[in-house]
């Protein structure tokens, strides 16, 4: 509660009182990994924000409550959230966020020759170890590599033969730099 006095030029005294009910705000959010470097946040803040301030500690910024960010690198970042309340009264809260899947592999390519998604294989950041096999649909292997940078041109085992259009099966086994061994199996479409 506040009282106000006021004096005139007279002498003349006047007050009254004020109640004013004043909230602070808490600011606090959650976060998924969505992808492979991707990360949505979740605003928590409250009572009643009315704007919103994230960094993403990678020099990217939003001002929108539930925003997505992709990452560039799996390195540790941290995310700040600063929140305001109608009245102006301001909060902030940090997180560690740490990107946890290292690898994104294409479900489709087309190796017609055109320069544009003609190569198959998992792309990511300080890749150095892989072992790729790729099956035809009765399990035979048409395809193995061992070197990062030798992605699949849809030829069967080397030859000048591309594969048929269809759906293959991949096997991949991958160490980066910065995360340890993962395994992939999954579909991938050829496309010609």
């Amino acid at each position: 509660a506040y009282s106000v006095m006021v004096t005139d030029q007279c002498g003349s005294i006047a007050g009254g009182g004020l109640v004013m009910d004043v909230q602070d705000i808490t600011a606090g959010f959650t976060l998924n990994y969505t992808g492979d470097y991707d990360v949505t946040f979740f605003n928590t803040s409250g009572p009643a924000p009315v704007q919103f301030l994230w960094d993403f500690g990678d020099g990217g910024t939003s001002s929108v409550m539930h925003p997505g960010h992709t990452y560039l690198d799996t390195e540790e970042h941290v995310v700040q959230l600063t929140v305001w309340n109608p009245i102006g009264c301001v909060d902030s809260t940090t997180a560690l966020v740490r990107p946890t899947a290292h690898l994104y592999v294409p479900n489709a390519f087309t190796p017609d020759g055109d320069g544009v998604n003609d190569l198959f294989g998992p792309v990511g950041h300080d890749l150095f170890e892989l072992e790729m096999r790729i099956y035809d649909r009765w399990g035979q292997v048409i395809y193995e590599t061992q070197d990062p940078g030798m992605p699949w041109n849809g030829k069967v085992n080397g030859s000048g033969e591309v594969a048929q259009n269809g759906i293959y099966v991949y096997q991949i086994k991958a160490t980066g730099r910065r995360f340890g061994p993962v395994e992939y199996v999954g579909h991938v479409a050829l496309v010609k």
